[in-house]
Order: C-alpha cells, then structure tokens, then sequence
C-alpha cells in the first residue's frame, strides 16, 4: 500500500506544478515590471519543469525496478508507473510551453 501512495503523490507532482506555476505566475504578473521581481516568472517555470522531469525520472526508474520484481500487484503499479512519467513529459512540454508567452511579454514600457 506504502508503493502505490508513493506512486500516486509522483504521478500528481506534475499537474500540481502546472497549477503552482499559473498562480505563482499570475501573482507576480503586477510586480514584475519592479526591479526585485523581473526574474520570478522565470525562476518559478523553472522550479516547476525541474520539479515535474524530477518526478517523472524517480516513475521512470520505480518503474524499472518493478518491472525485475515479478509480483501480482506489481503489474497495476507498473502501469501507474508509466501512465505518470508520460503525464510528467506531458507537463513538462505544458509548462515550458506556458512560459514562453510570459517571458515574451516581460516589456513593461
């Protein structure tokens, strides 16, 4: 049972970075034509696309390592293994994605 609430807390680590990054991103929209806070948009995408290929890795790799320990509720946790390492990509290609219009619109003039 430990495995498999593990799994899950990787599995929502990308979506849940998504959601951080539009409403940290959306908090520092008015501040950032100050000085202080012209690089947080950037710091905070990138925190997150870490944070998202960092979880979709440690799936990849329980993955692997379940895939040599043949047991029956193995097979289930393989699959949620998978299923959240191409959601992390996934969100990873989003976030990067997301971002890009941010930093194009950093003019403040």
């Amino acid at each position: 049972m430990k495995e498999g609430l593990i799994l899950w807390v990787f599995v929502f680590a990308g979506p849940i970075a998504w959601f951080l990054t539009l409403e940290g991103n959306f908090a520092f929209s008015t501040q950032v034509c100050t000085g202080a806070w012209s690089y947080a948009p950037a710091i905070i995408s990138s925190l997150a696309v870490i944070a998202t290929a960092t979880a979709g890795m440690i799936l990849w790799t329980r993955f692997r390592h379940m895939r040599q320990a043949q047991s029956s509720t193995s097979k289930v946790y393989q699959i949620v293994a998978v299923a959240g390492a191409m959601l992390s990509a996934t969100f990873v290609v989003v976030i990067i994605a997301e971002s890009i219009p941010i930093m194009m619109m950093q003019n403040c003039k």
